[in-house]
């Protein structure tokens, strides 16, 4: 089974060369149809847990995706000057149903809940660096793409708050994240970079982590405090690695004078601290060691609001 996914494997990431490497849209295109196409497969071997409806549906969103983006290519290569703003909404809409953006967002939590933790990081990380880079370097900030991170960061934060389960939870966060991430990247392309490496470094480790839970390899100390350490630094708490990331988005859209934009992303990230702490509780009172669990979680949480505390101050 090994060979047939490295096969595969190289594909998608071929897709995902050709598509930052490329010159022109015919060859972008087929860079994300060979990273499409390198995914499915995947999502389809046998023994994981994926579903044919989530797969199917997946695919669906990503070819309609690539049949908007070859119509902009083609109205911008015959009709750019008349059609200079129908090629633009082609173009946007292509990429925000490729990546899941506000309103194309319905699609992600129902495919990332019937994915193996494997097809999940996958689905997270190298299925968003194509569409998220070609976003970032083809848009500029105006009221429209505002309204589209804006919600979309409001909407998975809220919608996560609903939900107790760790793939759901994940796919709302990434929402969340997809908001700042894109609201960085039409500023500072360096900034968005160092945003989403930090990102997809954190949610790969709890996806992980994860997958590992009911195993007896770790003590529950060690899960407990992984668990805890990498959920908190998600939402962004002081001092931790995801802090960063929040200072860093703050610190771009500030300097842009994009006040009320920061105040809905800040909204939004003060939400997912909370549905990521129901998500702790929810595990500790499931686990045969409730007590135990619950007290090492407080323990845990009281040091890092400490620390956190100290270095806001």
């Amino acid at each position: 089974m090994w060979p047939i996914s490295l096969f595969f494997s190289f594909f998608m990431i071929l897709g995902i060369f050709l598509m930052l490497s490329s010159l022109n849209w015919m060859s972008i295109w087929v860079g994300l149809e060979l990273n499409l196409f390198g995914f499915l497969p995947l999502m389809l071997m046998p023994g994981v847990s994926s579903t044919a409806e989530a797969s199917m549906k997946y695919f669906l969103v990503q070819a309609f995706g690539s049949g908007i983006f070859l119509s902009y290519s083609f109205f911008s290569y015959f009709f750019f000057s008349s059609f200079a703003s129908l090629s633009y909404l082609f173009i946007l809409v292509s990429l925000a149903l490729k990546v899941g953006l506000s309103p194309f967002f319905s699609w992600f939590p129902h495919v990332m809940v019937n994915l193996s933790w494997s097809n999940c990081v996958i689905l997270n990380t190298l299925q968003k660096i194509g569409p998220i880079l070609l976003f970032s370097n083809f848009f500029s900030m105006n009221f429209l793409i505002m309204i589209m991170v804006a919600s979309n960061a409001i909407f998975g934060a809220t919608m996560g708050y609903l939900q107790s389960f760790i793939r759901s939870i994940m796919a709302y966060s990434s929402m969340v994240h997809l908001g700042w991430i894109l609201s960085i990247g039409m500023i500072s392309i360096y900034a968005t970079l160092t945003y989403t490496l930090l990102y997809f470094i954190l949610s790969s480790c709890i996806f992980i982590f994860a997958a590992t839970i009911s195993s007896d390899r770790w003590s529950i100390f060690t899960k407990m405090f992984i668990l805890v350490c990498s959920l908190l630094s998600l939402g962004g708490l002081p001092p931790l690695t995801g802090f960063m990331m929040k200072m860093i988005g703050m610190v771009i859209l500030l300097k842009s004078n994009l006040v009320i934009l920061l105040s809905l992303m800040l909204l939004s990230s003060i939400l997912s601290i909370i549905f990521y702490l129901n998500l702790l509780f929810f595990w500790s009172s499931s686990h045969k060691q409730t007590k135990l669990s619950v007290k090492m979680f407080e323990g845990i949480f009281l040091i890092l609001t400490t620390f956190g505390l100290i270095a806001i101050a």
